[in-house]
Order: structure tokens, then C-alpha cells, then sequence
């Protein structure tokens, strides 16, 4: 250690034998002095913050080891055990909140998946408090989705989040379409628009074709709509997206007046799946505008004897004919 300037001048001692041993002597006391004091002091002290050093080391090599390994329990048991130590480890509230969220995504309980949405969203804030967080842009994207999941009110700082995420350079494959959908869930559909569009430029999956599709429609782009609808019902191999994808098509055919290529539509969701109750409705209210009452009640009865608590069947039903 440097007590003192390198370029301090030389002391002259003299050449008196007496004045040496005195000055000799008044080194090996302050020595001894120095000595003491770092060992006192200093060396337990360094020792004991190499030693922290090393435990917080060794926790963020195992919450990385854990997490790269897939167990999201593991990794929020190991993040949470080196957070007691090191509350503000910023690779130890990352993984804590985006194993918190996956995990989150995966629970089929509501109760569990909304506290795992909480938890990942209280460690990704906090983490981006720390100065030099190294996974800041994706700690904003996850933040992003797990303010989405939480639900509409959330919506607004979805779109804050993931638009941070974009700007500090990390823009993954869904980013856009959680940024289009949660701004579609604010009413704000033009800028739902653009962002589908951005979406739609990098990949085309039936989902997202057919949430295009209904954003289209809502701003009155029905030829628009009515295409993307048929690529997504074209794309997909999802029995439940291509039912959904056949009755926004007849929705659209029958405001446009095609009530035949409509009824179409309807007679292909009873083709994949016979037990439609739905489709079975929409049948009848397309029979009761082509003044066929009979026709029309025939269909709401077999919607009613499929679901038995079909409110639009039952209440037609409930209607004088």
C-alpha cells in the first residue's frame, strides 16, 4: 500500500550512529502500529467482502445454471435465497422476474397466475432502478407482456414497456403484436392497425391474421378484413381458430348482404363440428331475417338442446313468434 507520494523527498538521517538507531527504531513502532491496524481493521474486512463477493458470484453462476436449464421453481428458489444477501443483484431480479412470468404463463390456476404476474412485474421494476442492469431492453419486454396478461387496465403500460423494449433494442417476434392488441383493447384501433401491420411484416400466423382481420373491420376495411380472414382460415390447422375465422367471415358476408355464402360459413363450423351450438343460432337468425320463423326456431332449439344455457338461443326461443 502507498502511504505516502511516490515523489516525497528522501529524508537525510545524519551520520550520528544515535540519531540512526532512534530513527530505526521510530520506523519499526510506526510499523508495528501499521500492522496492527490493518490487521485489526482492514484484512477482516477484506476478507469478509472477497468472501460476499464470491457468494454473490456464485448465485448469479447458479441462478444462470438453473434457469438455462429450464426449472423456473429452481431458479426463483436460487434468486430469491442470493436476493436476502444481495437485494439490488441485477442478474438476480432479472431471472427472478422472467422465470416469475413463464412460470406465470404456464398455471392453469387464475389466483396462481396473476401472483406470478405480480411478483415478475415487482422484480423487473425494481431491477430497472439498478445502474448497468445487463438484460435492461429484455427486463422491459417481459415487463411489457406481464403488464398485458394482467389485463386491460394494465393495457396502457403494456405498450409503454414494450415500446422501451423496442427503443433500447430488443424487439422480439410477438412484441408488435401484444403492442397492436393491447392497443386495440384501449379503443385506439388506428394505432392497433399500425402495429398489426408491423406484425403481419415479420410473420402471418393465424391468430394474427384473423386479430388484423377484425381491426380492419372495426375501422369499416371489409374487403381488407374479409382477405385476411380467408388467409388465416386458409393457414390454420387450429379447429377453434378456423370456427372462429368462419363466423367473423359470416358476420361480414351477411352485413354485406351475401346471406347464402353466409349460411355457407355457418354449415362448415356444423361440418367440423356438429355439436355447434353457436353455429346453430346464427342459422336461425339468418332464416328469421329471410322471414322464415319456423325455420328459424327449429335451429334455436337445437342450439338449445346442445347447450342448454345458450342466453341468445333461449331468449329467441322466449320471443312470440
Amino acid at each position: 500500500m502507498e502511504f505516502y507520494p511516490r515523489n516525497a523527498p528522501t529524508v537525510q538521517l545524519g551520520s550520528s550512529s544515535h540519531r540512526r538507531r532512534g530513527a530505526v527504531a521510530v520506523v519499526l513502532v510506526v510499523g508495528a502500529l501499521l500492522l496492527a491496524a490493518a490487521t485489526a481493521f482492514g484484512a477482516p474486512r477484506l476478507i469478509g467482502v472477497i468472501g460476499e463477493r464470491k457468494q454473490a458470484v456464485r448465485a448469479r453462476v447458479l441462478a444462470l445454471e438453473t434457469w438455462e436449464s429450464g426449472d423456473l421453481p429452481g431458479t426463483l428458489a436460487v434468486c430469491e435465497d442470493g436476493l436476502e444477501r444481495e437485494p439490488l443483484d441485477p442478474v438476480l431480479l432479472s431471472l427472478a422476474g422472467f422465470a416469475s412470468f413463464y412460470r406465470g404463463i404456464s398455471q392453469d390456476d387464475e389466483e396462481a397466475r396473476l401472483a406470478d404476474m405480480d411478483a415478475a412485474i415487482a422484480h423487473l421494476r425494481k431491477v430497472l432502478l439498478v445502474d448497468g442492469t445487463p438484460y435492461r431492453a429484455r427486463a422491459l419486454y417481459v415487463l411489457g407482456k406481464a403488464y398485458y396478461r394482467k389485463g386491460s387496465a394494465w393495457y396502457g403500460e403494456a405498450v409503454e414497456s414494450l415500446l422501451a423494449a423496442s427503443a433500447s433494442g430488443y424487439t422480439a417476434a410477438d412484441a408488435w403484436e401484444h403492442v397492436a392488441l393491447a392497443y386495440e383493447g384501449l379503443g385506439m384501433d388506428d394505432r392497433a392497425l399500425e402495429f398489426f401491420d408491423r406484425a403481419l411484416a415479420e410473420r402471418r400466423t393465424d391468430t394474427l391474421l384473423l386479430a388484423a382481420a377484425r381491426v380492419r373491420a372495426e375501422l369499416g376495411m371489409d374487403e381488407e378484413a374479409e382477405e385476411l380472414a380467408m388467409e388465416s382460415l386458409s393457414v390454420s390447422a387450429d379447429a377453434f381458430v378456423r370456427e372462429l375465422c368462419r363466423f367473423f367471415l359470416g358476420e361480414l358476408l351477411e352485413a354485406r348482404g351475401a346471406a347464402d355464402q353466409a349460411e355457407a360459413q355457418y354449415r362448415a363450423v356444423l361440418e367440423d363440428n356438429p355439436e355447434s351450438a353457436e353455429a346453430h343460432y346464427r342459422l336461425g337468425l339468418l332464416f328469421q331475417k329471410a322471414g322464415d320463423p319456423a325455420l328459424a326456431r327449429a335451429e334455436w332449439r337445437k342450439a338449445v338442446s346442445i347447450d342448454p344455457v345458450h342466453t341468445g338461443a333461449r331468449q329467441k326461443l322466449a320471443e312470440r313468434p
